[in-house]
């Protein structure tokens, strides 16, 4: 878009056929979001507040994977191009945040399974293994992510003049190897309990 044919009222992006551009009231999820987010956000603190409580005063043993525990709504056409900068750096700063804290989190299940199965050194493996893979790819992702323009201003204004690496590919990459390791997490406790000498039903409610 030519900045010098940007006005007050230019949207962000050409609007469908049949609809036209509503910057005063126009549909949004805004509100579903904001209840969405702080009804997660509270049971998180409140599962967190338990665990922690557990670990202290119950079994009385804090662990490293107990301190990793730590998560706009209209259509682009109903947003005013000289808007969408902050728009775009607030989507930015969320992508920035998003990689590390997901990173420790799936860190946390790894850490975790490791102090649960300690006398297993195949655990002890294949959990470093894990963290070796997610930590390389999350430092290659997140420094990508921070370095995909230049200038980096370019990220959320599209305006200025620069060049920025291929946007399309950063989501797809990030989107395989999340549900990648997030498969990886979830399957590998599995053969571990299925070991374990208890009864079927047991390992079959501890694996669920």
């Amino acid at each position: 878009m030519d900045p010098t044919m940007i006005t007050p009222n230019t949207p962000a992006m050409k609007h469908p056929e049949g609809l036209k551009p509503n910057f005063i009231n126009p549909p949004s999820h805004n509100k579903a979001n904001v209840i969405l987010h702080t009804i997660c956000l509270t049971l998180t603190t409140l599962f967190l507040m338990m665990r922690l409580y557990t670990r202290h005063h119950i079994s009385h043993w804090v662990g490293w994977d107990d301190s990793q525990d730590l998560g706009f709504g209209r259509h682009i056409w109903d947003t005013r191009a000289i808007d969408l900068p902050q728009v775009l750096k607030a989507l930015f700063i969320t992508e920035i945040l998003y990689i590390p804290l997901v990173t420790v989190v799936k860190s946390s299940f790894l850490m975790f399974f490791e102090r649960i199965f300690f006398p297993s050194q195949k655990m002890k493996y294949c959990c470093r293994l894990g963290l070796l893979g997610i930590w390389m790819f999350s430092i290659a992702l997140f420094f990508r992510s921070i370095f995909l323009c230049d200038p980096m201003e370019k990220v959320f204004n599209p305006a200025i003049p620069g060049h920025c690496l291929q946007r399309n590919i950063t989501p797809y990459l990030s989107g395989v190897f999340n549900t990648i390791s997030d498969i990886y997490i979830l399957v590998l406790p599995i053969p571990f309990i299925w070991k374990l000498n208890m009864k079927a039903s047991r390992k079959l409610r501890l694996i669920a």
